[in-house]
């Protein structure tokens, strides 16, 4: 019988979460998994803490040895897909060499975005996305006393905590008119800039920069903003935001949106070519429509979902939102939904303690919480999760479930009691279709609540 080939672009939660479904159902198998990086699959998330020397090198890797040194999988290092030719089912290797595929994963990830500016081309600018980029950044440390980081968002906020615990200072410059704007609102953002500068990151938002400054040697002098200010840096690092990296499937007859767009089996306009990841347009649940939420565990999902489709299952990807959970320095985060989206139906609940540090709001939109912000203090993080993704009607509780005071039993039993009066339909084979009433003695389960509560 002959052997399925499954080729997959991309070492990253996408493409393993993919080799190890096809692993679990196709006992023979014939995986190739390629990355332009020739490095062990890692975890570009904590770059960051490498390089502030929280954790080691070694730590980054992912524990997935089970995966590629399975003897049916391929692991192609250091091999770059340049293009696919979906016609002849063909990737092409380095510009020259032709692989065959019955199945074709593109998890190819993201790349950096490149601003506009005068210099940014230059080989002495480093960006911060890979290990490779860390180790330049690395070698250049010991002699850099100031830097400048470009962009605001989760990468450059990262990389500018990460300099200033090396000792370095460090500029955050933002084009637009707060930081971290994907993940959080205006007044969050304002909270954690605060929290940021209390620790000596200077923090300049509503700013352009024009061009990047080099000394007549070459080496880098700084940067000039828009208006003719001057800030001299040793080091600059492009954070300026991460896109669906498209560049195999650019001029392709291939789908593509803001990234590639995939059905609820993620699979692309083509038959046998699947996309997930930060690459892949998949559904949001909360939105209900196709966007990109570029986390790890959306991503390993989705590869796991394609993976399994690709080795002949039948499975359907119901949706993911937008999650980040993160600490800078010791203030944990947790954004999780839309928190960003102006709309005069959505209504807002918020508790803030500036003098700790804790913002905490929460948007609802129908009755329904459609996203969070947490900074400080992630008490109920998991139950505003839950009410979320669930979407149950928060009509009644909404302007009391950030209450410290307020009894989330309360809230569970009214659902718990909906569920166990509601109707029911019986099937045919039980002999009838009425629909009965359920019944529940309301007395008896306050006395049980009440007991698990003093348990």
């Amino acid at each position: 019988m002959k052997r399925i080939r499954y080729l997959i672009t991309g070492t990253g939660p996408a493409g393993i979460g993919a080799a190890e479904e096809i692993l679990k159902r196709d006992k023979n198998p014939e995986i190739i998994i390629f990355s332009k990086e020739p490095y062990l699959p890692y975890s570009r998330a904590l770059l960051p803490y490498l390089l502030s020397s929280q954790i080691k090198e070694e730590e980054i890797y992912y524990d997935r040895k089970d995966v590629y040194k399975n003897p049916n999988v391929s692991l192609k290092l250091g091999e770059k897909v340049s293009s696919i030719d979906f016609k002849k089912n063909q990737i092409i290797i380095n510009n020259n060499k032709k692989i065959s595929f019955d199945y074709l994963l593109i998890a190819t990830g993201g790349r950096t975005l490149l601003p506009e500016i005068e210099g940014i081309n230059s080989s002495k600018i480093s960006s911060f996305s890979t290990l490779d980029d860390y180790k330049t950044i690395q070698h250049k440390i010991k002699s850099t006393k100031k830097a400048v980081v470009i962009g605001g968002g989760l990468v450059g906020v990262k990389a500018a905590i990460s300099l200033k615990k090396l000792g370095v200072n460090v500029i955050l410059i933002e084009l637009l008119s707060n930081i971290l704007n994907t993940i959080l609102d205006k007044e969050g953002s304002s909270t954690l800039e605060k929290f940021l500068e209390k620790k000596g990151i200077e923090i300049r938002v509503n700013s352009k920069i024009e061009r990047i400054i080099f000394k007549r040697d070459g080496e880098l002098s700084g940067v000039t903003l828009e208006g003719g200010e001057k800030i001299e840096s040793d080091m600059v690092i492009n954070a300026a935001g991460i896109r669906p990296n498209l560049e195999i499937v650019e001029d392709s007859e291939i789908k593509t949106n803001q990234g590639i767009i995939v059905d609820k089996h993620l699979k692309t306009n083509i038959e046998n070519v699947y996309a997930a990841g930060d690459v892949a347009e998949a559904y949001d649940m909360l939105r209900q429509s196709y966007w990109i939420n570029p986390n790890w565990t959306c991503a390993f999902q989705q590869g796991r979902i394609a993976g399994a489709n690709m080795a002949g299952a039948n499975e359907e990807y119901s949706g993911s939102f937008a999650m980040n959970s993160l600490e800078f320095y010791s203030l944990p985060c947790i954004s999780m939904g839309i928190v960003n989206a102006s709309s005069q139906a959505m209504h807002e609940v918020k508790r803030v303690i500036p003098a700790r540090d804790i913002y905490r709001k929460i948007f609802i939109k129908d009755g329904k919480l459609i996203g969070a912000i947490l900074i400080g203090d992630l008490e109920r993080a998991g139950t505003l999760n839950f009410l979320l993704r669930n979407q149950i009607d928060v009509s009644n509780v909404a302007e009391d479930i950030l209450d410290d005071k307020y009894n989330f039993i309360a809230l569970l039993k009214e659902l718990r009691k909906k569920e166990m009066l509601g109707e029911v339909t019986w099937p045919e084979s039980l002999s009838s279709t009425e629909k009965y009433k359920k019944h529940i003695d309301l007395e008896k389960w306050t006395q049980r609540v009440s007991q698990e509560d003093e348990k």
